[in-house]
């Protein structure tokens, strides 16, 4: 793997990747996103971050990872703040300019509307979702009936939020919140309304600057499908059943 990254470099040039920087700037999202990304006691954590430490240690590539706002990571990465975003996508609101370039993806997260199950089928009054997200059409019967929508820091203030009464249905990804239900042990305490509405998010690592660490990080990609498995595992990160 090694041989097939420094081909590439010896192509680019690595005084070109390395001259400017003695490492590259990566933030995420800030909240508590566990199990993809997260902070603990000032470090990243989590399946992305744990990921781009593989990447990495391989490369000899040294990444600087840090969080912000979620609104403000396409606004720093245009600005020259930060060398790459994670995650992001093509469809999403990062790219105003179309300057970004993106990685292949990474992983499939999935986005959909999680309730109490006493308010299966009901129609949606109260909605809680992070700042920043967007949220998918509603389909039929949901989408005959208006609901308010409240905006959270982040996931686990969404939740908190459903399990005080204060909204009837979370809008999240649902790697978040089954973490969310392992933590509180609340195994059975909410659903997934699957037939109201979601959406299949791809991840992908995003930069401006350097498109060609995007063609090592695919490369590294491609020879460790084994070890990424084993960490989706390890995380329990992607599209699998909620409950």
């Amino acid at each position: 793997m090694k041989k097939r990254l420094w081909i590439i470099v010896l192509t680019i040039g690595w005084s070109q990747l390395t001259t400017a920087y003695a490492s590259f700037k990566l933030t995420f999202p800030q909240g508590h996103y566990d199990p993809q990304y997260f902070r603990v006691q000032g470090n990243m954590a989590g399946f992305l971050p744990d990921l781009m430490r593989h990447f990495a240690n391989d490369s000899g590539i040294e990444f600087e990872m840090a969080s912000t706002p979620i609104k403000r990571n396409a606004r720093l990465l245009e600005n020259g703040q930060v060398d790459f975003i994670l995650p992001s996508n093509p469809a999403w609101a990062d790219n105003p300019s179309g300057r970004l370039h993106f990685s292949d993806a990474i992983l499939i997260s999935r986005s959909g509307f999680v309730r109490r199950s006493e308010s299966a089928g009901k129609p949606f009054e109260i909605v809680a979702t992070v700042a920043g997200y967007t949220l998918p059409e509603l389909n039929s019967p949901y989408s005959e009936f208006p609901y308010q929508l409240i905006e959270t820091i982040d996931t686990d203030a969404s939740l908190g939020m459903l399990k005080a009464g204060r909204v009837d249905t979370v809008y999240a990804h649902l790697d978040f919140v089954r973490k969310w239900l392992e933590l509180n042990k609340l195994k059975h305490y909410l659903i997934f309304e699957k037939d109201a509405g979601y959406d299949n998010y791809s991840y992908h690592l995003a930069t401006i600057e350097y498109p060609e660490i995007l063609q090592m990080f695919n490369l590294w990609m491609q020879d460790n499908k084994t070890l990424i498995d084993k960490l989706r595992r390890r995380y329990s990160v992607g599209t699998e059943s909620l409950l």
